[in-house]
């Protein structure tokens, strides 16, 4: 019995001695500045990896990408989605034989801010036509963000035209993105990177002749002019590309990016709206074009000198619109008569909608009221006969 307990207890002893913690090696400067170190390249590493993923979101200003899951489902079944496709394929060539021959693609229509604002029944009256490829360019988004703090007047429209825009885009993010490569008619914002480049757009400037457009300037004074006259002498220069306002570089860069990148048969043209109150230069009159105070032509440090200064202000749209035929940018101008046969196709629409509607409703009071007054053979009430129309439609506008 004695050998056992002895036995016993050497068998406990070496449990025992391995359960004591292992006493750990003293920290050392060195080994102190060396977890400091991986430290700091650990945390670095981490920051590089987010600013490379914030780089690739890039913002999210395209509307159209494909949807995550979508991708994923297909990964996980590829042999069912490629026997799948084939199916459909073989069932829409054998259903619909006319689907080989090519459509003409819609015109492309690159809309300006007063469109927007001035003409937006137009662009309702086109969206349901669905007759054009509508592209609505980043400037423009910005612009009409901008003039939300307008007065009164200018707020209201800009108000209609943004919301009318988020309910454009939220119906257009619906849609397969395979549906705007293949040049359907549809309704989308300007993607990233599509618009020309400064130098392609210089390559296309034609200077106005001097009698048409010029930019004043004043001329250097010698000393004996200087003695003799008080109030300097103007003179006028031909335009040059660099005279081209910064407003409007961005807009005719993406109006002329879908001008040379169209279809051979695809129309492209930058849609502006021009009202009969805006003020237009008389042709017979040159019109003269001033630069900022920052240029170097100007010599005085006075006001910028201007030979009408009691002359109002050009429309914006007008300014643009000979800028781009400088530019050999295409235009289509529309005015107010275009506007109210708008308004009118808007309303007619509009009552043909509420008549189908009462027709409808007619109908199916009707035969409800037919089927509950003959009874079946049967003796049982046939059911109402169901109509391909039986939901009410919706009403496009609202004014």
């Amino acid at each position: 019995m004695a050998n056992k307990q002895d036995e016993k207890q050497q068998s406990t002893e070496p449990s025992q001695s391995s359960l004591k913690p292992k006493q750990r090696p003293p920290i050392t400067p060195d080994r102190e500045k060396m977890s400091r170190a991986l430290g700091a390249a650990f945390l670095q590493h981490k920051v590089q990896q987010l600013e490379q993923n914030l780089d690739n979101l890039s913002f999210k200003r395209d509307l159209h990408y494909p949807p995550p899951t979508r991708n994923l489902h297909q990964s996980a079944h590829p042999q069912n989605n490629s026997n799948r496709n084939q199916s459909k394929k073989k069932t829409s060539v054998q259903s619909d034989p006319t689907t080989s021959i090519p459509s003409a693609p819609p015109p492309i229509k690159v809309i300006d801010t007063s469109m927007l604002i001035h003409a937006l029944p137009i662009l309702k009256k086109w969206v349901r036509e669905a007759k054009y490829k509508i592209v609505i360019p980043l400037d423009v988004v910005s612009e009409l963000d901008f003039l939300k703090t307008s007065p009164p007047p200018i707020h209201g429209l800009v108000r209609e035209a943004t919301s009318w825009l988020d309910r454009q885009f939220q119906s257009s993010s619906k849609q397969p993105q395979a549906s705007h490569k293949q040049g359907q008619a549809c309704l989308i914002a300007q993607q990233t990177g599509d618009e020309s480049s400064w130098e392609e757009l210089s390559k296309q400037f034609i200077p106005p002749p001097l009698e048409v457009a010029s930019i004043p300037f004043i001329k250097e004074l010698t000393s004996q002019d200087g003695e003799e006259e008080e109030e300097p002498e103007l003179d006028y220069r031909t335009l040059i590309s660099t005279d081209l306002p910064d407003q409007y570089r961005s807009l005719l860069q993406c109006a002329l990016y879908y001008q040379l990148h169209s279809l051979p048969n695809q129309d492209s043209e930058l849609v502006m709206f021009i009202s009969e109150k805006a003020i237009m230069r008389p042709t017979s009159k040159p019109s003269h074009h001033y630069q900022s105070r920052s240029d170097s032509e100007w010599k005085s440090d006075d006001k910028v000198p201007r030979e009408n200064q009691d002359e109002e202000q050009i429309d914006k749209s007008v300014e643009l619109m000979e800028w781009a035929h400088t530019f050999k940018v295409k235009i289509l101008k529309l005015g107010s008569k275009d506007l109210s046969q708008a308004k009118q196709w808007i309303r007619n629409h509009n009552q043909n909608v509420q008549q189908q509607q009462s027709t409808h409703a007619s109908l199916r009071n009707t035969n409800s009221t037919v089927n509950s007054i003959s009874p079946s053979s049967n003796g049982r009430q046939s059911a109402p006969q169901p109509s391909s129309s039986s939901t009410p439609g919706k009403r496009l506008f609202v004014w």
